[in-house]
């Protein structure tokens, strides 16, 4: 994943540096070289020079615009990423009782929580509202489905919302 990072962020410095300053265009070569090394560590901090040569919203805009056209083209990156932020939730719910099928038997998009005897479903969705937090009820389960968009905050505060209602 790291070095696929790298790559993303090396087509969007590669797009812009070249259209922008003459230092961003040095670092941009500097950190090429690092990388053809496979010296990660440095490639990364030299990209971080880059970036700072160039206009706070363009980064930010082609940043995320390259991080998304990544992921389209690479499907595993997006239930990578989706392991990454909802692994800790998830096991924090099979702790507390909740069902979930084992992550080498699913897809890491889409979850389906069976929810424990426990817990009162009205009671839960009105905490969930109130919270804003919005998943979808499929009888006893829940219905989790992270994309890009989400964040590993968004599944703490899932967990923080199912704790608050249990007795």
């Amino acid at each position: 994943m790291k070095n696929f990072a790298l790559l993303i962020c090396f087509l969007f410095l590669t797009i812009v540096a070249y259209s922008q300053n003459n230092s961003a265009t040095f670092y941009m070569d500097k950190a090429q070289k690092e990388f053809d090394k496979r010296n990660y560590d440095e490639a990364l901090t030299t990209l971080s020079y880059a970036i700072i040569e160039l206009p706070d919203s363009l980064v930010l805009y082609l940043m995320r615009g390259a991080l998304y056209d990544g992921f389209k083209m690479y499907p595993e990156a997006i239930q990578d990423y989706c392991f990454s932020i909802s692994k800790d939730a998830l096991s924090e719910l099979e702790a507390l009782g909740f069902e979930i099928e084992d992550d080498t038997f699913r897809a890491h998009h889409l979850i389906g929580v069976k929810l424990p005897n426990f817990i009162a479903i009205d009671r839960l969705k009105a905490q969930l509202l109130k919270d804003k937090i919005y998943i979808s009820f499929r009888g006893n389960y829940i219905r989790l489905a992270p994309h890009l968009y989400a964040e590993k905050a968004d599944f703490t505060r899932l967990v923080q919302c199912i704790k608050s209602i249990i007795d």
